[in-house]
């Protein structure tokens, strides 16, 4: 950390350097005690109209910590986390969680039941860190972070866990940070319907983003306990959560050196499991005094009226007539602020102005910014013409991602920390966007996209594979690049999924079902017709699904996806408007009516949806309907993607993005089945397609080093330029290094068949043999290409055979371009290489019993050479 200043320039303080105690002031100043009014607490909070915990949901709170709950948070722990002040981190709870358990659930439930923490629970080390795009100079640009022990977060990851499902029924759906189940998209998207239909009415409106001046570190205390008594929640709860900020004291961490300790006064540590649920409950007063105050308008449609939107501290307002919402917005501020410590940073706080420009009287009194055309809200640039959404947020990611991926190329970064580079840093940023923003992404921006990866991983040079390869999954032959279209159509179809999902209740999906005309889930079976004049946003992404369904040939199997009551193919429907009856039972869409390729006897149906046995007739046209016009286009499995669509009816699965991108890779049709049918022509051997998966899976199961698996990767899949290559690239025939005489040798012939190596292959199979214990065939299909065969090998001796395996095509590799083959030693050379930093990986995950029964048989093998 460089020399500190106390504040930035025009901000409160002296602005020049200070020292790492003098740090600590600052974050003392601002965990400082605050005001408290109690009885002005409990009045404000009375006077609204907020929801409440039963006996029953108190109790499950309050119950005893199980094992099986302990059990669960020590597993999900994760490595390589700085432990606490005592030392102790996860993975020695991991390790010794037999030994532990029985004792730290006794203590974690004493705690709960008394409301007394050991002492060691009240010490933290702050850690600050500096804030993206910040002075770091300043204090300002610094986050606390409270480094905590680590049974202090199991014991608050379990009332966390405990919390969670009772906060989708306390919290408004307008707040969708850290509430299980809701996401920032469902606020993004939220918001661009507000925008749109703002700019359809023509209303004179303002959508303002506050920014809370450090939210989480001005929580109030008294405030946050007398909001969860007004939630209901009982006394014993509120006690434990109480005993967790009874006199709590930190110590601040700057370049190594620790602080004297102070008392924190205020404030949900940045760190504590329990601190999002616990914001979450403190702002939602505040949300819900501007839902009920009248004098605040907000923008009217579909049948519901929108204020206000929540993430975490992150909070929008929608105004109606900003001259007169607005300041009653300040003042409901205001009075949450003076009784909470929430406090606004007018500064930093942005302002959309849609038809609208402010009084003298606005202008004069808020210091706001008027004159902004576009507004940042959750990371996402927003306007008032959603079709400059593309180009407000996709042309700045591409010249970002450019400049980031010109910088990395000076980098000395191997083949796999690039691969790495793709997956963990720039799709991260593409996913967000795809799945915040409803917009249509052209085929040639994808290819601008390929074009600038693939250049960063080939390092400006001739790719040696194909793209699409490197897309395919690891365990069919690729290396899981990303396929950014995939992961766009993906994204977009998610929303598609929750139209479907009776479990889903989100404000952007009410307002897509409200829209007028038939709902879109409805749509999404049988053909796909857009209407022009309705909805941008659901028209837009029904035109997305048109193109999936066409890209991957789906048309046959969505009929699935068609609901009886409102599809002109279903004749019926459309001259019996019983057929909508069934809506209300929860009866709608075709795959409700089907387990596996069979339709459902009326019997089922009658005790699942409680159908009446006058609706038999209409249960006999639905089943020939599907017998003759949809089974036949139904594969036996169903497909990948449209499977996900129909199981949202019944129950919304998790990880939905994923899922769909696994099922759009499944119908892509690209493979490697190409490659293997050059290792049989070359060979002179059959490869079946499952013993090609084997061997694929092989590569990516060799040992814990991503450096060996990326190179028995290259190997199977023919990475190597050999004279064959070469000949081609120059145009004229290329002789076999080792000089024996072949012409054009190809990757066969370089690796396995070459006459010069015929004295290494046959002592590294009788080497293997006598490390092993028995007789290995000498197969290029297991030596060169990595099959396991049960029939060949003993389990207990497959991760060593692949080691061998590796080791013996890497000797050749070192001896590329020379005249010598590899010998026996080299082999040997090779094996201990990996031997030495696999017993340094396996010391360092504990797993020392592991590693001596992998490599006993080496050891063994070794000590008898010595």
């Amino acid at each position: 950390m460089p020399s500190i200043e106390e504040a930035e320039p025009g901000d409160s303080g002296l602005g020049s350097p200070i020292s790492g105690d003098e740090v600590a002031e600052v974050v003392k100043k601002l965990l400082g005690p605050g005001p408290v009014n109690v009885t002005a607490i409990e009045d404000y909070l009375a006077a609204l109209d907020l929801p409440s915990l039963g006996l029953i949901q108190n109790k499950t709170l309050s119950a005893p910590i199980t094992q099986k709950e302990l059990d669960t948070v020590i597993g999900q722990l994760k490595s390589n986390k700085s432990p606490g002040s005592d030392g102790f981190p996860n993975e020695w709870y991991k390790t010794f969680r037999k030994e532990l358990s029985p004792v730290l659930l006794e203590s974690l439930n004493w705690t709960l039941s008394r409301a007394e923490i050991p002492p060691s629970w009240r010490e933290a080390v702050i850690s600050v860190l500096p804030k993206e795009g910040k002075n770091v100079e300043y204090c300002e640009s610094y986050r606390p972070i409270s480094i905590l022990n680590v049974d202090y977060k199991i014991f608050t990851s379990i009332i966390s866990r405990r919390m969670e499902y009772y906060l989708l029924d306390l919290i408004h759906e307008d707040q969708t940070g850290f509430i299980k189940g809701r996401q920032t998209h469902d606020s993004i998207r939220r918001t661009l319907h507000i925008l749109d239909q703002t700019k359809k009415q023509g209303l004179n409106a303002a959508l303002i983003s506050l920014d809370a001046e450090k939210a989480f570190d001005r929580v109030n205390w008294t405030f946050l306990y007398k909001v969860l008594e007004r939630l209901g929640f009982n006394n014993q709860f509120i006690r434990c959560l109480r005993s967790l900020y009874d006199e709590p004291r930190a110590r601040v961490k700057i370049n190594g050196h620790l602080t004297n300790s102070f008392q924190l006064h205020r404030g949900t540590r940045q760190g504590c499991c329990l601190s999002p649920s616990l914001f979450a409950i403190f702002i939602e007063p505040l949300a819900q005094a501007i839902r009920e105050d009248n004098g605040i308008k907000g923008i009217s449609f579909a049948n519901t009226e929108h204020k206000i939107a929540l993430f975490a501290d992150d909070v929008i307002t929608y105004l109606q007539n900003p001259d007169i919402t607005l300041p009653k917005v300040m003042s409901a501020l205001t009075e949450f602020g003076q009784l909470s410590g929430y406090s606004l940073n007018i500064t930093k706080t942005q302002v959309l102005a849609i038809n609208y420009s402010p009084s003298k009287f606005i202008r004069k009194n808020y210091g706001l910014k008027w004159d902004a055309k576009k507004l940042k809200y959750l990371g996402v640039f927003v306007s008032q013409d959603l079709d400059e959404l593309l180009s407000l947020n996709f042309d700045n990611l591409t010249e970002n991602i450019q400049k980031d991926l010109s910088a990395w190329s000076r980098l000395l970064l191997d083949f796999t920390a690039r691969m790495e580079i793709v997956r963990m840093n720039l799709l991260p940023r593409f996913l967000y966007l795809f799945m915040s923003l409803p917009i249509r992404i052209s085929s040639a921006q994808f290819h601008t996209w390929d074009r600038l990866i693939s250049r960063f991983i080939w390092s400006g040079t001739r790719p040696r594979i194909k793209f699409k390869i490197l897309q395919i999954n690891r365990d069919q032959g690729g290396l899981g690049l990303p396929n950014l279209r995939e992961y766009y159509y993906a994204s977009q179809m998610r929303f598609m999924v929750c139209w479907c999902s009776p479990e889903m209740e989100t404000g952007w999906k009410q307002i897509e079902l409200r829209q007028g005309g038939a709902q879109p889930q409805t749509r999404l079976g049988g053909k796909i017709v857009t209407d022009k004049n309705g909805n941008g946003i659901v028209e837009g992404t029904l035109l997305i699904w048109k193109e999936v369904v066409d890209r991957y040939r789906l048309a046959d199997v969505t009929g699935l996806l068609m609901w009886p009551s409102c599809n002109s193919d279903f004749r019926p429907g459309e001259l019996d408007s019983s057929f909508l009856g069934w809506k209300d039972r929860g009866l709608v869409a075709l795959c409700q009516f089907v387990e596996g390729n069979t339709f459902k006897t009326f019997e089922q149906l009658k005790r699942d949806y409680n159908l009446e046995n006058r609706d038999l007739f209409k249960y006999f046209q639905v089943r020939h309907f599907y017998n003759t016009k949809i089974k036949k286009g139904v594969p036996p499995e169903g497909s990948a993607v449209v499977n996900i669509f129909t199981k949202a009816y019944t129950h919304l699965p998790c990880k939905i993005v994923s899922k769909l991108y696994k099922g759009l890779q499944k119908l892509n049709g690209n493979n490697t089945l190409n490659i293997k049918s050059k290792w049989e022509r070359e060979l002179g051997v059959i490869i079946t397609e499952d013993d090609w998966l084997s061997m694929c899976v092989t590569q990516q199961t060799s040992t814990s080093s991503k450096r060996w698996k990326e190179f028995g990767w290259k190997c199977l899949i023919r990475y190597f330029i050999t004279p064959q290559i070469t000949s081609r690239h120059r145009g004229e025939e290329q002789q076999c290094w080792r000089q024996c005489g072949h012409q054009n040798a190809n990757h066969s012939h370089v690796f396995w068949s070459c006459p010069k190596l015929a004295t290494y292959w046959d002592e590294i199979c009788q080497t293997t043999g006598i490390i092993l214990g028995y007789v290995i065939p000498k197969d290029p299909r297991i030596f060169l290409l990595g099959l396991m065969s049960e029939k060949v090998f003993q389990k207990e001796d497959q991760y060593l055979f692949k080691v061998l395996s590796i080791a013996s095509k890497k000797a050749i590799t070192r001896s590329w371009l020379k005249k010598l083959p590899p010998q026996l030693n080299h082999w040997r050379d090779v094996v201990e290489e990996i031997h030495s930093m696999e017993k340094l990986t396996y010391l360092l995950r504990m797993k020392g019993h592991s590693y001596n029964k992998r490599w006993s048989k080496w050891l063994t093998y070794k000590s008898k050479e010595a």
